[in-house]
Order: structure tokens, then sequence, then C-alpha cells
């Protein structure tokens, strides 16, 4: 979900620990020693997709895992999970079979260190839509639309990008607020179960 406040959280947790004495990493969707690469940070960053498929495989969550449970410090990892690994699946207009298969796989991956999922949903999704493109403005706001109406998944369903002062039921707003509902239920489905003695995982979509 755009503007849930993802990034602040992130930030915010990492801060808290820092300040108590723990040692904590948290990366930012495009840093570039992110544990993770995805094409869809990939695409939002400008960098062209890797020509070798491998890069983007699946193992590298295994990795993840593995570096969680054998370390010390709190691993951070924002919008990574459910926005840039699973929804790029969802918007592509995949089988609901195949995206609540990369879903299934991807939390098996990081399950060894018992990670925790943070899922931060607005309680009005289309209001929150509107004010995050107040916030932000042009160009980011004509781009934004842009993408959704451009999504397979929604064209199929007729959903076309809105201007923020449109009525609160926009059909961008509504294919964003469809997208948030799905990703929820999907969330609900992970052990909310806070990791290793030395080693959490949290990936806030």
């Amino acid at each position: 979900m755009i503007g849930a406040g993802k990034s602040t959280t992130a930030e915010r947790l990492a801060a808290w620990l820092t300040d108590r004495g723990k040692g904590v990493r948290a990366f930012q969707e495009g840093a570039d020693d992110h544990p993770i690469r995805t094409r869809a940070v990939d695409l939002l960053r400008g960098v062209p997709a890797a020509s070798d498929p491998k890069v983007y495989d699946p193992h590298q969550w295994d990795a993840l895992a593995d570096r969680c449970a054998r370390g010390s410090e709190t691993v951070i990892v924002e919008s990574t999970f459910l926005q840039n690994s699973v929804m790029p699946h969802f918007v592509d207009d995949a089988p609901t079979a195949v995206v609540k298969e990369v879903f299934a796989d991807l939390a098996a991956r990081i399950a060894p260190a018992a990670p925790l999922l943070v899922y931060l949903r607005p309680s009005d999704v289309a209001a929150a839509i509107r004010r995050v493109h107040a916030d932000r403005g042009e160009p980011w706001s004509s781009r934004n639309y842009a993408f959704v109406s451009a999504c397979p998944w929604a064209r199929r369903r007729g959903l076309v990008g809105s201007r923020p002062s449109s009525s609160s039921t926009g059909r961008g707003s509504r294919s964003w607020t469809s997208c948030c509902r799905w990703s929820s239920r999907c969330s609900s489905s992970i052990p909310s179960a806070i990791g290793t003695p030395g080693c959490d995982v949290c990936s806030t979509r």
C-alpha cells in the first residue's frame, strides 16, 4: 500500500532498537546492498533488468534466512516480501493459484528465521491514496495512476486511474483497494512469530 508508512516505520524501528543497544540493519527497498534483488525495484530505480534471471532467484530468501539464523543483528527489509516479490505476479494477472504458490514458497524459505511480518493497512484505503497523491504531487501522481491503469490485472477489470480530486470511490482507488484486501488476506496466513534469539526479519509491505 503506497504511503502506508513502510519506510518510516522501518526507520523508526531501527532507531528504537539502536537506542536500546541492539544490533540492527535496516535495508530501504532501493539499497545497493539489499539482500533481495527484485525486478520490481530495478524498474522503480530505472535500472535495466538483469540479463541473468538467476539474479532474481528465490534462493535469495534462503540466504537471508540463513544470515538471520547465524547472525546476531536484527534485519529489517521493507516492501520486499509482498510489494516487490509477490504483488508483481498479482498485478500481472497471474492465476490465483500461481500467486498463492509464489507467496507460500517465499514464506517457506524465510520461515527458518521465524520472521515477523508487519502489514500496514490504512483504515480508509481510498482516502489514504488521495492523500499520498496530494502530498507527492506531480509528476509522481500521474505516473502512479498510469502504472495502475496499465497493469494487466486492472485492464482486465476495466479499472482506470483517476485523479485524486475525483470521487472517493474513483476507479484507480478501487484498483488499489482490491490489491490491499488481497494482500491482507495473504499476510494473515504467516505466523506472527518473533524471530530467533539473534535475529528478526521485519518485512513491511
